[in-house]
């Protein structure tokens, strides 16, 4: 339980910060390259369908953000990828508590299977419900995995380069497939 509060605060002020820029000019009919270098560039394949980070700010906060922090003992990992120019807003977070990453190592995307030590990594893929004016979201868990690998760590320039994928499933047990997922972002220390 202290591990989701702890995550969900940290991600709500990851949306609030403005650390990356609008990538509207990106080519929006493609994934971008893999890259090591801080483009802050991000994207996905959600069932097939690509997601960039795309459209204006909602509430202040980014369509592209990310922050790798030490806090409370260790360190606390989140991405968010918004697509804003879709109509469903589709959303793309990837959050892990208490993990210190290596470059090259790849990490376990699934549900909290350790709340004594709070070590937690998860994908979850949210959607809007426009009938309904509701959220549903789609989280990794025991039996829907994923995988996030860690291709670049620059601890000075705040610089973090990966690519992901996972499977999740929503309440109702529909799933959502996120595939070639990559980004190359400057963090927030």
């Amino acid at each position: 339980m202290k591990s989701s509060i702890l995550s969900t605060a940290i991600l709500l002020s990851l949306l609030s910060c403005d650390r990356t820029t609008n990538t509207d000019t990106a080519d929006n009919n493609k994934l971008p390259p893999i890259t090591q270098t801080g483009a802050n560039t991000a994207g996905c394949l959600v069932n097939g369908k690509i997601l960039l980070p795309r459209g204006q700010k909602i509430q202040n906060g980014p369509v592209l953000a990310s922050f790798y922090q030490y806090l409370n003992g260790g360190y606390h990992f989140g991405l968010a990828i918004d697509d804003n120019k879709d109509s469903n807003l589709p959303s793309i977070i990837l959050g892990s508590d208490m993990v210190n990453f290596d470059e090259g190592k790849s990490y376990l995307l699934s549900e909290n299977l350790n709340n004594n030590s709070l070590i937690n990594s998860f994908g979850t893929y949210v959607i809007a419900d426009l009938n309904t004016n509701n959220l549903i979201k789609f989280s990794t868990t025991k039996t829907y995995i994923g995988e996030l690998r860690i291709t670049h760590l620059d601890t000075l320039k705040h610089i973090i380069s990966g690519t992901f994928w996972f499977d999740a499933v929503d309440a109702k047990g529909n799933k959502a497939e996120i595939r070639e997922g990559r980004f190359d972002v400057n963090y927030a220390p």
